[in-house]
């Protein structure tokens, strides 16, 4: 998260989030948010969360389409948290003051545990591609709200990387520059392209018999389905085994993935095929982000092993995962 938004934070916005949704800052559980405040509470026996956030990052409205997006899963079928109503029956709520406004929105929490070692199952695997299958077959059909998700190319850390990067990091520049001419030069139609979650890592769901139940659509936008598999990759990736390639772990994920996947929706060879590009969009996003949210602070252990000789890895053009698909 950008420092300059938790300056803007304090125990005010969150008291006045949580009154909103009829619980008090004492029954708040605090829980890790790369980009936004979270909470967790119980309602009537159900758990709960809370999301905060910053309207610099999330405007009302955005934040009303992306309910509306939801609620269209949900109702098809798709396992994925349903938002919650306020004490004022709405989906979102604006706190904070004028000069600096925040958003609160509720959503029901949804079944299930972390994935581990022992929930990786074959059949899991399966599970989570035909649920990514799912989205993107439904989303064809999809009718937004008055105000639309962003398209990909609008992200801030897209449109805005060289602002986020330093600014000797020039030729990483020039990579963002290429990388974005390339995912532009695609022709993007209905059985390629569409709002996305843009975001499904293990962080982001719960498995419950070996199924996923998905939850933050907070990154969902309009992008290439093959760009949303790439992210599941991605992520997927930092899983593997330290005695074990990451390409033949992958490997062996992909092909029972891509199985589950097909069951839903079909994605030409042609467009499968440019999954390494938009791994690569991601590198160079998550990149930014990094150097963005800790702004010369200290890394965590995480960011500490992404960060460690990534720009010159993103320099020299080195395949994050050196296969083809």
């Amino acid at each position: 998260m950008d420092n300059r938004i938790r300056e803007f934070y304090n125990d005010g916005v969150r008291d006045e989030a949580a009154a909103c949704f009829g619980v008090s800052s004492a029954e708040l559980t605090e829980l890790d948010g790369f980009e936004n405040f979270i909470y967790e509470f119980s309602q009537g026996g159900q758990g709960s969360i809370l999301r905060i956030t910053h309207t610099s990052r999330r405007t009302k409205e955005m934040i009303d389409a992306e309910m509306h997006w939801i609620e269209y899963l949900h109702e098809k079928g798709v396992n994925c948290s349903l938002p919650l109503k306020s004490k004022q029956g709405n989906l979102v709520e604006s706190v904070g003051s004028a000069e600096s406004g925040f958003v609160a929105c509720g959503f029901e929490k949804v079944t299930g545990q972390r994935l581990t070692k022992i929930l990786d199952t074959k059949q899991f695997r399966y599970n989570y591609g035909r649920q990514i299958g799912m989205m993107h077959r439904l989303t064809k059909d999809y009718q937004p709200c008055a105000t639309q998700r962003i398209q990909w190319y609008e992200d801030d850390l897209v449109s805005g990387f060289d602002a986020v990067v330093p600014t000797d990091h020039i030729l990483v520049m020039h990579k963002m520059q290429q990388n974005t001419q390339q995912i532009l030069a695609m022709k993007p139609g209905k059985d390629n392209y569409g709002l996305v979650h843009f975001d499904v890592h293990p962080g982001n769901f719960f498995v419950h018999n070996e199924d996923i139940y998905m939850f933050d659509f907070d990154d969902s936008q309009y992008a290439y389905f093959a760009a949303d598999i790439a992210i599941v990759l991605f992520y997927f990736a930092g899983g593997c085994p330290k005695n074990r390639s990451r390409e033949e772990f992958i490997r062996e994920f992909y092909q029972d993935f891509m199985q589950g996947y097909s069951s839903q929706n079909l994605l030409s060879a042609e467009e499968l095929a440019k999954i390494p590009i938009f791994l690569k969009q991601r590198e160079l996003v998550l990149y930014a982000a990094v150097l963005q949210a800790y702004r010369g602070a200290e890394y965590d252990d995480w960011a500490n092993w992404y960060m460690t000789g990534r720009k010159e890895k993103l320099e020299q053009d080195v395949p994050f995962l050196d296969m083809s698909f």
